[in-house]
């Protein structure tokens, strides 16, 4: 018996030590009970001058102090158990909010993580686009030159095309009007060729505009057909401008290809043409 009690002494002081709300709920159940029972065992004076055990008075006291007595135990009981269980459901939230917390620290990890793959994504594509820019702009600037060489061979060859604008006041080997829209001087590259073929059209749009205004008889060219096909390629030459790079941007406008452009449809909106060609 004493060793019963010797170890359930132990328990509740144990119990009482722990941070743990059931082991500290029992143990102080079992004090409360060891109380109640070191209690009832207690003597206790009788009406009559004699003794008795507060356990015997207990069972032979009316029925409503039996019940209000073990009334008693069990608020005391319940009351201290409200307790634990208070204690145990804010130990439940405490872990809850390191779980939450922790599940916080890992969802910014993991966003952070996500961030940085879409930036590395970002900029991959960004390489991509850059490379597939300048292959574009590569394949573009290719077929610029090789169009600008054509241009130039083309507008060499004016002589082949027809006979030139002669006035008839003018000996043909004196003035040939028709080296004189595209008269180049011997151009020692690509680009020369096209500047020289800009600047000889427009001397010879502002040339027939003179003869215009002095009424100057001239004779007609056939070669309307020659200079509206050149038209025609120098617009697929302007319809590269949008793919090419900066540096060939600033080369197109350099080399003058709009006014080029502009300088062929004013000879052709002029008077000049033969009418089989003209119609």
């Amino acid at each position: 018996m004493i060793d019963w009690a010797t170890n359930h002494w132990r328990s509740i002081r144990t119990g009482l030590k722990s941070d743990r709300p059931m082991e500290v709920g029992r143990a102080l159940t079992k004090a409360f009970l060891a109380i109640v029972a070191a209690l009832a065992i207690l003597p206790q004076h009788t009406a009559d001058g004699g003794w008795q055990l507060r356990a015997y008075a207990l069972i032979t006291s009316p029925p409503n102090e039996i019940g209000d007595t073990f009334a008693g135990v069990a608020g005391v009981l319940a009351f201290l158990w409200i307790i634990v269980t208070v204690w145990l459901q804010s130990q439940e939230l405490a872990e809850q909010r390191k779980e939450l917390s922790a599940t916080r620290d890992e969802l910014k990890l993991t966003r952070e993580a996500h961030q940085k793959q879409v930036n590395i994504l970002e900029k991959q594509a960004s390489i991509y686009e850059i490379e597939q820019k300048d292959r574009a702009e590569k394949r573009a600037k290719d077929q610029f030159d090789q169009m600008l060489r054509a241009l130039a061979d083309l507008v060499g060859n004016e002589r082949e095309w027809g006979e030139p604008w002669v006035p008839s006041t003018t000996r043909p080997h004196m003035l040939n009007l028709g080296t004189s829209v595209f008269n180049l001087k011997d151009p020692q590259s690509v680009d020369e060729a096209i500047k020289q073929a800009v600047s000889s059209s427009q001397h010879c749009h502002e040339t027939l505009d003179g003869y215009f205004a002095s009424q100057t008889p001239f004779s007609k060219s056939g070669k309307m057909d020659a200079y509206i096909a050149c038209l025609a390629f120098v617009k697929d030459v302007m319809g590269l401008y949008d793919d090419l790079g900066p540096d060939q941007k600033l080369r197109f406008d350099f080399l003058g290809l709009t006014q080029l452009s502009e300088n062929l449809r004013a000879l052709l909106e002029m008077n000049i043409w033969l009418e089989s060609e003209a119609t």
